[in-house]
């Protein structure tokens, strides 16, 4: 038949390759995309047996084989000593029709075996070097079959290059987790002892609103900690009203909420935590809630465009602008644009300052 098939075969054998595609591109571990890949490659090929093989040093090592009497798997031959080696070493497919009566393979490991005909194909895929085949009688693979295992080791090749940049990413994510968790812990042990130094320097009274606030200040942070899926949905004025919490000065309300009711959903409870704590943070040192006359109006309304809060402050100290933007207004800005999909505005006003945020996602208007 050689390269020439019928119309028929040629769909049977388009689907058996897209369906053996389909099958390593889905592959989520680095072990079962060898075992797809081999499986699927044998398959397309007709073999008695297919092995996956990876150069280690001056060696060969079967990683993985698809067979019946398996003949390889696990053991390591010298380049020289097999035809593998031979594939790897010249980049290109190196073809037995009978180890018998071809030169490369006499007197080699193919010796007391079923193997009669072998075929290897050089992959360039993350941990794999080679792809052999095995027949029990002399056999020569078409230049059609050939392609698919090429074809098929370039899909490989690609879903291992991603499972390994996946195992990174994860690996990554815990770091980052274990650091915030470090953090975290470290953070708490500082509010403890911020309470107790309190507790001893300052008049009963004054410690314990002291230390009252400082808890306030604790549970904001743990009310916005953790991931975003496991936040449950909240409602923007008590998102807002509990961030605000610790900056309130007792029966005097500086704070003012004003907004239609809004459910706030993953990310944006915990962007627009971070954003009021930032407000207040800034307005403490800088601004309204830097004296004892300054108050601040936090308002928000929704259009077909999405969502506007404003940060207004009143009566607080002359506003100052000058200067280039600090690494808060950058933090700011970056919390608006990746977890709200918005922007930030500064409006600097005569007697205060006032913020604008837009909001496209993380929110629902009743």
């Amino acid at each position: 038949m050689g390269d020439e098939v019928s119309g028929s075969l040629l769909a049977t054998i388009s689907m058996r390759l897209m369906g053996a595609m389909e099958s390593i591109a889905t592959a989520r571990t680095y072990e079962d995309t060898l075992s797809r890949l081999n499986s699927a490659a044998r398959g397309l090929l007709s073999a008695d047996s297919a092995a996956l093989i990876r150069l280690e040093g001056d060696v060969c090592l079967c990683v993985d084989e698809d067979a019946f009497d398996p003949l390889w798997i696990g053991r390591s031959f010298p380049v020289d000593a097999c035809v593998s080696g031979l594939s790897i070493a010249l980049n290109e497919k190196v073809i037995v029709h009978d180890i018998a009566e071809d030169e490369r393979t006499l007197n080699t490991i193919y010796d007391g075996t079923f193997v009669r005909a072998v075929s290897v194909v050089p992959l360039s895929s993350p941990g794999l070097s080679a792809i052999g085949f095995y027949w029990a009688k002399p056999h020569t693979p078409t230049d059609n079959e050939l392609a698919m295992v090429e074809v098929l080791g370039r899909i490989a090749s690609t879903t291992l290059s991603l499972l390994a940049e996946n195992t990174r990413a994860a690996l990554a994510q815990r770091d980052a987790e274990l650091a915030r968790d470090e953090l975290r812990h470290r953070l708490k042990n500082a509010y403890a002892s911020a309470i107790g130094v309190a507790s001893l320097t300052l008049p009963k009274e004054m410690a314990s609103e002291y230390a009252g606030r400082v808890r306030a200040l604790v549970s904001t942070y743990d009310a916005i900690d953790g991931p975003a899926s496991t936040l449950p949905q909240q409602q923007l004025s008590t998102c807002i009203a509990n961030a605000l919490s610790p900056y309130q000065r007792g029966p005097d309300v500086p704070i003012s909420l004003d907004g239609p009711i809004v459910d706030l959903q993953g990310d944006a409870i915990s962007a627009v935590g971070l954003l009021m704590n930032e407000f207040a943070t800034n307005s403490i040192k800088y601004g309204a809630l830097s004296n004892e006359t300054g108050r601040i109006a936090v308002s928000w309304r929704t259009n077909d465009a999405g969502m506007i809060m404003t940060w207004a402050e009143r009566d607080g100290p002359p506003v100052d602008v000058s200067g280039s933007p600090s690494e808060g207004s950058r933090l700011l800005r970056r919390i608006a644009e990746r977890y709200l999909r918005g922007r930030i505005d500064c409006r600097p006003a005569i007697d205060g300052m006032e913020w604008l945020v837009e909001m496209q996602t993380g929110f629902t208007p009743h």
